[in-house]
């Protein structure tokens, strides 16, 4: 059977497009949930709609949120004869289907999944330590690899702030950095040259980045606000672990482009009110712990929004808002 595999774009995304590529993937295309995007999921699968029944009769996907809204397009689009595989750990995620084979478990990242349902069919074990460490960056428990936080770092310094791949095509960049780790994977005790080189130079510019978005922060109802201007690519998990590192639980990052707000919702409390539930009702999703949304680049409505968002904050969740 051949395979076209559509993953996420984010390191656990990437990390099940690796191992899709040793099950033998023939076609695979990392995807945004933004819709103003050209990655944007519905799109990419709409242009690759043609090898439907020629080239492809398997769709794998990995990592994406299938929301009814998506899963209405997927079935519009599909022929009959397409099987279709969903490996996810959103909440909100569709957890079954009459015809569509569906693993999903919240407890782990998707490329956990991946790996999980691959290790007893093909031999992944080379590439355990790795799955590891996306699985406890994208969960949020670093006790579960001595190098989470710091493949995080290598990934987004070499997709977003490596200079000389400036004007790479993303989904080209993101194919680079799988081929790196697909050759030499970094494991808990052997870090190739490739992963020590980029840790460095990421360490060598991150803050100056992200020092002044800590030192901007703000105070809404109780509830910290950190704000990320227009093009502005400081690394946003790094605000997350300072906020872990200072006992801060429940937090707001803002990232401004030309027309909107995305509103990031976080909490780092195991027992905080389920986020994703929030940004569903905004049009946006996530995870518990991490969602999104957006809004119209209108400062009055975003001082509204943070308000309403705070008002969540401090009363635990929906249920008492």
């Amino acid at each position: 059977m051949a395979w076209l595999q559509l993953s996420h774009n984010d390191l656990d995304g990437i990390g099940c497009m690796l191992l899709g590529r040793q099950m033998g993937v023939k076609y695979s295309y990392p995807c945004s949930y933004d819709e103003k995007s050209k990655y944007y999921f519905k799109t990419v699968l709409s242009d690759f709609s043609y090898l439907f029944g020629v080239d492809v009769d398997g769709l794998l996907i990995t990592d994406i949120n299938i929301t009814p809204n998506f899963q209405e397009h997927l079935e519009a689009v599909l022929p009959s004869n397409i099987s279709v595989i969903s490996v996810d750990h959103h909440e909100d995620s569709i957890k079954e289907h009459d015809t569509f084979k569906i693993h999903h478990n919240t407890e782990i990242c998707a490329t956990q999944i991946m790996f999980n349902l691959l290790k007893e069919k093909i031999n992944v074990s080379r590439y355990m330590d790795f799955v590891e460490a996306v699985n406890a960056f994208d969960t949020w428990h670093f006790e579960l690899s001595p190098f989470a936080l710091d493949l995080q770092r290598v990934f987004y310094y070499y997709v977003f702030m490596e200079e000389k791949f400036k004007y790479v095509k993303w989904f080209q960049k993101l194919n680079d950095f799988i081929d790196l780790a697909q050759e030499t994977p970094p494991t808990r005790d052997f870090k190739p040259t490739w992963y020590s080189n980029f840790l460095n130079l990421y360490e060598n510019k991150k803050g100056p980045l992200i020092d002044p978005i800590i030192q901007g922060v703000k105070n809404v109802g109780g509830i910290n606000v950190y704000t990320f201007s227009k093009n502005n690519f400081a690394p946003a998990f790094e605000i997350s672990v300072h906020a872990l590192n200072v006992g801060v639980d429940n937090f707001v990052l803002i990232f401004e482009d030309d027309t909107t707000y995305t509103i990031s919702l976080r909490t780092n409390s195991v027992d905080g009110p389920m986020l994703n539930e929030y940004a569903l009702q905004k049009d946006g999703g996530g995870h518990r712990n991490a969602a999104s949304f957006r809004i119209p680049l209108d400062n009055t409505l975003l001082a509204e929004t943070l308000e309403e968002v705070s008002i969540f904050y401090n009363n635990g969740g929906l249920k008492n808002v």
